[in-house]
């Protein structure tokens, strides 16, 4: 965006001075309580959850590593992520105990360029790595080794993964 330039957006105007303000107050509220902008904007926008494709690795499942950050990283109560997720607040526990064995450390998030957002993650006919697989695969348009890449797979788990996703929706 050109900030030299009035922005319009549904009738509004913003000019540059605006902006330069806006910016400013984000990079301030940043750098106070220690956020990202993901994080940050997951805080202004109450109405999605957005996960970074960033966090995911092959020492945690797609269930674990979710749970772990939606846990330590946005400070959600089990009941809450297991409300977000559609699952019981029981395998959110289990799921969460098993990724803090495997994985101490908070996840260190960095800009991402992919986000998914929680809702991806509510339809209980699919498994978590499946919505996770389906919803980059249709969304961004990413090949399975992109996928594999960015979830620490192999590229023919994500090809398993996507068909069998496909499969159950069509049930």
């Amino acid at each position: 965006m050109n900030i030299d330039k009035e922005y319009w957006d549904i009738g509004v105007s913003y000019n540059a001075e605006t902006i330069l303000e806006l910016r400013k107050l984000f990079i301030s509220i940043k750098e106070k309580y220690h956020l990202n902008s993901p994080e940050l904007l997951n805080e202004l926008e109450e109405k999605e959850v957005l996960i970074p494709v960033s966090i995911f690795s092959r020492k945690l499942s797609s269930l674990e590593t979710i749970v772990k950050y939606l846990k330590e990283n946005l400070g959600l109560k089990n009941k809450e992520i297991a409300s977000l997720t559609k699952r019981s607040v029981k395998t959110i526990y289990h799921a969460y105990n098993s990724a803090n064995e495997k994985a101490r450390k908070k996840f260190e998030i960095k800009e991402a360029r992919y986000y998914i957002p929680v809702s991806a993650l509510t339809n209980r006919k699919l498994g978590v790595l499946e919505s996770v697989v389906k919803y980059l695969k249709e969304n961004y348009e990413l090949n399975y080794s992109e996928i594999g890449r960015l979830l620490g797979r192999d590229p023919r788990t994500i090809w398993t993964a996507y068909r069998r996703g496909r499969e159950k929706q069509k049930e």
